[in-house]
């Protein structure tokens, strides 16, 4: 997104000091284009650390299933509350599953996960996900973020619980959590399989748009004629 917007800032935000430490080199040509925010997001009051009062995107790509679904339904609300009407809310890039009842959909694409992990597994230059971290645990220069990272897991396990991969971390649950928190426009940009880019668009929240009906409404059978008549029928 720096690359291809040169007059774009970003708040890259997480709370694992590994990941930041590693952030801060990655992003470091782009100098203070880029702000690092250390904040939890399953904490309430988490976006009162970024340093503006509105933003125009939020992007996230294989992090946001770490999230329960509640706190998934939150992290959606506190960001649409920092995006103006018609702001695009979020693109989510991540594997978000097919619904239970599409059951054919989910053999394919977990026939198509196992081709693709058996075709890596026979590639001598491939490593899998716990021999990519063992190696970047050996690295002098990120002893003292690992050992911080241990402390703060600990805590938030014993705070929030276990994080886990949501066994609900569907595209209905998105698309529901991203209308509930005011999207008026939710739609997959790219999809291979349930690898999917999800993108909500914010427009007036359902509750806000449904109320001058629920006005009328109320208003319609509080008057004293009509809802006499009403009673007695």
């Amino acid at each position: 997104i720096l690359e291809t917007s040169p007059l774009a800032t970003a708040i890259a935000v997480d709370c694992d000091p590994v990941l930041l430490a590693m952030v801060k080199i990655a992003l470091a040509r782009f100098g203070n284009r880029v702000t690092l925010v250390d904040a939890d997001m399953r904490e309430q009051n988490w976006t009162d650390k970024l340093p503006v009062q509105q933003v125009d995107a939020a992007v996230s790509c294989s992090a946001l299933h770490g999230l329960s679904t509640d706190d998934l339904i939150h992290v959606y609300d506190d960001m649409a509350e920092r995006m103006p009407e018609g702001g695009m809310i979020l693109i989510n890039g991540d594997h978000l599953a097919y619904d239970k009842t599409e059951r054919f959909s989910q053999r394919l694409a977990q026939a198509h996960r196992d081709r693709v992990c058996r075709r890596l597994q026979q590639s001598p230059e491939s490593a899998d996900r716990e021999t990519w971290w063992k190696g970047v645990e050996r690295e002098p220069g990120l002893q003292k973020a690992f050992a911080e990272r241990a402390i703060r897991q600990a805590a938030a396990t014993r705070h929030h619980g276990a994080r886990h991969a949501s066994q609900l971390n569907s595209l209905s649950l998105h698309t529901v959590a991203l209308r509930n928190a005011g999207c008026s426009e939710v739609t997959t940009l790219w999809q291979h399989f349930d690898s999917r880019i999800v993108m909500g668009i914010k427009g007036r929240k359902i509750q806000d748009a449904l109320k001058p009906v629920v006005e009328h409404v109320v208003n319609y059978w509080n008057d004293p004629t009509r809802s006499q008549e009403y009673d007695t029928d």
